[in-house]
């Protein structure tokens, strides 16, 4: 640019002004890729977040989960990465542009991606005259190593450093390992069974297997159960689930079942017998497989368990395709009906419930349960107080006394008592962290894309809380 002027003494001159490029005004927003098939955890302030919380007073705490700031004037939440050491994922990187903008074929300037020592990104930068064809562009993202904090990257713009947009890594400096059984159920052992409508090379047939234990391990093995668990679904969370290859099964008398009316085939027709199934199936795995010498897993912990079998439960909502405890702290399993075999999802849904998830949904129901069990517990802990001063003072009496068997009675009485005040106390936390832990509740039943809904055809994703819950969960085991 030409400027001309009069200087007093000198005369008119010419002086040339260098034009200093504006930056364009846009934002980016990393986003999960179009293919994603839960190979990584990624979570973000979604757009039903604000309409659908069910209790509007926690929105602000909702959206302090995504570390809110401000980008170009506006409200921007920060998405949440999740990523095993090692481990890579493919994002998309959706650039917004101001509607007044418009970018020239010779535009100069770079959008650049974060940098840090522990992750890598790819491309590393992109040119913003790029953004004339197009404003989605495909970004990998590497961890190379440990991350030992969060990861607050920026995205910023070369020419001036203006922050652009932003992503938030989970550190990946612990990583809980769990243990995963699976155990067959065989209701009718030694007979073969028929599976109907089967889905065989593309059509459906009635399928007929050697026996109900063979069909058990096919349908682990046909629809990638094991594999899903582990590599689509807690990953998420970067809870490494090791696959115990063992082989566990526990058999049922399913004629004498039959003839005394609980079971009709596979279908339970006993109410009773369903409520209590799975309490008895643990009984029956701890007594085969716990209570016996070499039965710890190989890292001498606990294991999760998952029951599955080919019976099939029905109630007032329609079919049941698996159940889980969320009072019995101690059960550390789950029971996978027939309606739930051959969906993977169905296994997460419920391990995510032993793992300390509740619904994604309102579930009122849940909540008074865990509130119910909080209640009685500590009625009961204001027993054994009451129980225990009473002891104290039989001790009081028996111990000035010369029979010694007495004294020691009364001592176990009160030792008894204090470790179920114990127990007690371990419960009502547990309880405590699993209300805690899933503060969070929406109005969207059956239309999310959780894992802790009920959508059809099964979630694929987990909320940032819930990665916390689950892993809190497995390290107290």
């Amino acid at each position: 640019m030409l400027i001309k002027t009069t200087i007093e003494g000198v005369g008119e001159k010419s002086i040339e002004l260098k034009e200093i490029p504006s930056t364009p005004k846009l934002k980016v927003h990393f986003q999960r890729h179009p293919d994603y098939k839960g190979e990584y955890g990624f979570d973000w302030f979604r757009d039903y977040y604000e309409t659908k919380l069910a209790d509007q007073s926690k929105l602000q705490a909702l959206k302090d989960e995504y570390t809110p700031c401000q980008i170009l004037g506006e409200d921007y939440f920060v998405p949440w990465l999740t990523l095993m050491p090692n481990a890579a994922a493919d994002l998309i990187l959706k650039v917004e542009l101001d509607e007044a903008v418009k970018i020239k074929k010779k535009e100069s300037g770079k959008i650049i991606l974060p940098k840090n020592c522990a992750l890598a990104f790819s491309p590393a930068e992109i040119e913003i005259s790029a953004l004339r064809d197009k404003q989605e562009f495909e970004v990998n993202v590497s961890c190379r190593g440990i991350l030992a904090a969060d990861a607050k990257l920026d995205v910023t713009i070369d020419t001036d450093n203006q922050v652009v947009g932003k992503l938030n890594v989970l550190k990946n400096s612990v990583v809980p390992k769990i243990n995963l059984r699976f155990v067959k159920v065989v209701v009718y052992p030694g007979q073969k069974y028929l599976k109907e409508n089967e889905l065989v090379n593309g059509a459906f047939v009635d399928k007929e297997y050697d026996s109900e234990e063979a069909y058990l391990d096919n349908v682990l093995t046909n629809h990638d159960v094991p594999n899903f668990i582990k590599t689509r679904a807690f990953n998420q969370a970067l809870i490494d689930v090791d696959i115990d290859p063992g082989n566990y099964v526990i058999e049922l008398d399913g004629t004498t079942l039959a003839n005394e009316g609980k079971i009709r085939g596979y279908e339970i027709s006993d109410n009773l017998f369903a409520k209590g199934l799975h309490k008895d199936l643990l009984a029956k795995y701890q007594n085969v497989y716990e209570n016996t010498s070499g039965s710890k897993n190989q890292q001498g912990g606990k294991s999760l368990i998952v029951f599955y079998s080919a019976l099939q439960r029905v109630a007032m909502s329609g079919t049941v395709g698996g159940e889980s405890s969320l009072l019995d702290v101690g059960s550390r399993s789950c029971l996978i009906y027939a309606a739930g075999l051959d969906a993977p999802s169905t296994y997460v849904h419920e391990l995510g419930h032993v793992m300390g998830c509740l619904h994604s949904f309102v579930d009122s129901a849940a909540v008074n349960s865990i509130e119910e069990g909080i209640k009685a517990k500590e009625e009961f802990m204001n027993r054994c107080f009451s129980a225990i001063e009473h002891n104290k003072k039989q001790l009081a009496i028996v111990s000035s006394g010369t029979n010694p068997l007495k004294t020691q009675k009364v001592i176990e009485s009160i030792e008894k008592l204090n470790s179920q005040i114990a127990d007690s106390i371990g419960a009502i936390s547990c309880y405590s962290h699993k209300i805690a832990g899933n503060a969070m509740a929406f109005d969207n039943f059956k239309t999310s894309s959780n894992f802790m809904d009920y959508t059809a055809g099964g979630g694929i994703d987990f909320f940032k809380w819930q990665w916390a819950t689950m892993q809190n969960a497995i390290l107290g085991y």
